[in-house]
């Protein structure tokens, strides 16, 4: 069937491809706790119930690891049952910024996370590091107004959306998973918004 069709990216690392045994799961975050909620059976249970919840998700199916982007500007790593929490990234807002960060996707592949850092107003620059936070690296130095992250793993693409204040219109860009060759690929009508991207 369709569902136990593997993805490709699966059949580049040498995963199984036959559909993962188990609970499949639906998380999402609320102010103060995560949340998984079984999708067969409707049955919810908190996972992380530490009065930190977090602003944006992002998972690694691959290796079994969720991350959260916290309402205390951390990056934290678990796994899928809510155990092994641990904080990969100190602080995504060293500039003190009142516009908190609000992107993070992750490289299923390399295992690599993404998230835009606020700099100054509403400008913010795109960093990456390794799943357990080292190698971290600066890619796209300016960004305004980010409205989300999303990588390709397979293609090898960084998409992002933003805001061209030259154009005054939200565009959505890409580069290399390193930063380079950046390109506009969309630009929304005018009067329209971008307010987030997935793959």
């Amino acid at each position: 069937s369709a569902n136990n069709v593997a993805y490709r990216f699966q059949m580049l690392l040498g995963a199984p491809t036959n559909a993962p045994a188990g609970t499949p799961y639906i998380y999402y975050s609320r102010v103060s706790d995560l949340i998984r909620a079984d999708i067969l059976s409707g049955t919810v249970e908190p996972i992380l119930t530490t009065g930190i919840g977090g602003s944006v998700i992002a998972a690694d199916t691959v290796r079994g690891k969720l991350y959260i982007l916290d309402n205390l500007n951390h990056i934290d790593r678990l796994n899928f049952d809510g155990t092994g929490r641990s904080t990969v990234v100190a602080n995504v807002n060293p500039n003190g910024v009142l516009r908190p960060a609000e992107s993070l996707a992750v490289d299923e592949l390399s295992g690599r996370i993404y998230w835009a850092e606020p700099l100054f107003g509403v400008v913010t620059r795109i960093l990456s590091a390794n799943g357990d936070g080292s190698d971290v690296r600066q890619l796209i130095g300016s960004v305004v107004y980010d409205h989300g992250i999303a990588v390709d793993s397979v293609a090898g693409w960084l998409y992002w959306a933003e805001t061209d204040t030259q154009r005054a219109m939200d565009v959505i860009r890409r580069s290399n998973l390193d930063g380079s060759d950046v390109q506009t690929i969309y630009a929304a009508p005018v009067g329209r918004q971008i307010r987030d991207l997935t793959l």
